[in-house]
């Protein structure tokens, strides 16, 4: 499906991919609870990027973000060390219909077409880890790849 097309989204295509160890490109973005978030303020955490089409379909994998939030609940001071994201492409309304989890760590972000093209995102659900220094650590497709408590404590 070609996302770029939805809402005449405009085209935003890299010309070259994001590197493993590479500075991750900033971003803002507002959240559906109207916080704006910027990537380089959050320099110090490991930062957790998902990309997800739907949150009112099958399509969503909610269980896998019921199993980050796990993980990040386990950790002491987690609001100092992760910082966790959710891009919708869909909209706000069928997100807050969809989303159903209580007390997630994820803040969340609709209509991202743009954000998934920027990032080269072409598989859903995928998920991007970036180190504490801004670095992109790795696109992940499957929750087991994620070994979170190891990235934290490195």
């Amino acid at each position: 499906m070609d996302l770029s097309i939805i809402n005449n989204s405009p085209r935003n295509y890299r010309t070259k991919p994001i590197i493993k160890g590479e500075l991750f490109p900033n971003f803002i973005a507002k959240t559906i609870n109207k916080r704006i978030i910027e990537l380089s303020r959050q320099r110090g955490k490991i930062v957790i990027l998902r990309f997800e089409l739907e949150a009112n379909s099958f399509r969503f994998k909610k269980q896998e973000i019921k199993q980050i939030d796990n993980l990040i609940n386990k950790i002491n001071n987690k609001n100092e060390k992760v910082k966790a994201i959710i891009f919708f492409a869909s909209n706000e309304l069928d997100i807050k219909q969809g989303f159903d989890l209580q007390n997630s760590n994820f803040e969340i972000i609709s209509n991202g077409y743009n954000f998934q093209e920027k990032f080269s995102i072409t598989r859903f659900p995928t998920t991007i880890v970036i180190d504490k220094n801004g670095k992109l650590i790795d696109y992940y497709n499957y929750m087991d790849e994620i070994n979170l408590t190891h990235l934290i404590n490195e």
